[in-house]
């Protein structure tokens, strides 16, 4: 089948977060690098809302970089029995969600074209964990595999509870789906993934591969200031982390 000159990004986060933008920009700049000459064309996660004015002003930064195509289907999931929990029956059940909404989605996104995209890749973040999350972007990587054989992931994380929703060897096969090792953005994520028996080499987040700011935090020699930026939902507890702070430069610690 004859590939179009483009490219994929699907379950982006457009909910308005600033971290989540800086992500999206630096995933497309590294696809203009691999794929000269090729268009990108970007699908927002289907479970988080999109912040159109935030969204508004990246587009405006961005220019023609990308064209954005649309919202990923999200199906819901039941909700979790507690007897099927406390019988450790949950991640069978996963499956047959995953398998099941596998073919849904098949359904729903076939009509547009991801067979003739020269490569899908799917965002990175933490947004492979639970049973809501774990059943829709597993079953959209089965999804896009038998529709695509080039899918790649952006570095990502995943908690340490993934085994609790799903079974090893199902990881396996899932992560198999993709065009080579699956890739983490922390050390954590990638000892999980390969005591599993997952493929997987480690990373660093895309938002480091962005180009410094043009505007720095004014320098001192001897430096005598740390900058803390605090973001998600470590900010409600902004006020305690400040007592913290305080404390410390109150005791008169000197750094080692």
């Amino acid at each position: 089948m004859k590939k179009y000159k483009r490219i994929a990004i699907v379950c982006a986060n457009l909910k308005g977060n600033i971290g989540d933008f800086a992500i999206l920009q630096a995933m497309i700049n590294k696809l203009a690098h691999l794929y000269p000459g090729h268009k990108v064309d970007v699908f927002s996660h289907g479970h988080l809302t999109i912040d159109k004015e935030a969204y508004s002003r990246f587009q405006e930064n961005a220019g023609d970089l990308f064209n954005y195509r649309g919202v990923i289907p999200w199906i819901d999931v039941p909700r979790r029995s507690r007897i099927i929990c406390r019988l450790r029956l949950w991640p069978y059940v996963q499956k047959v969600l995953i398998d099941r909404a596998s073919r849904m989605l098949k359904r729903e996104i076939y009509g547009r074209e991801f067979e003739q995209y020269r490569g899908v890749f799917i965002a990175g973040g933490e947004q492979w964990g639970g049973s809501n999350l774990g059943v829709n972007m597993f079953a959209l990587l089965k999804c896009l595999k038998s529709l695509n054989c080039n899918v790649h992931t952006f570095p990502f994380s995943i908690p340490s509870s993934i085994t609790n929703f799903n079974r090893k060897t199902d990881l396996i096969k899932y992560f198999r789906c993709l065009f080579g090792p699956a890739i983490a953005r922390d050390r954590t994520t990638c000892a999980i993934l390969q005591s599993i028996g997952v493929d997987c080499i480690s990373a660093v987040d895309m938002v480091f591969s962005l180009a410094p700011p043009k505007t720095k935090v004014a320098q001192e020699k001897p430096a005598t200031r740390v900058a803390f930026a605090v973001t998600g939902c470590h900010s409600a507890k902004l006020d305690a982390y400040i007592d913290a702070l305080r404390c410390i430069k109150k005791s008169n610690i000197e750094p080692q």
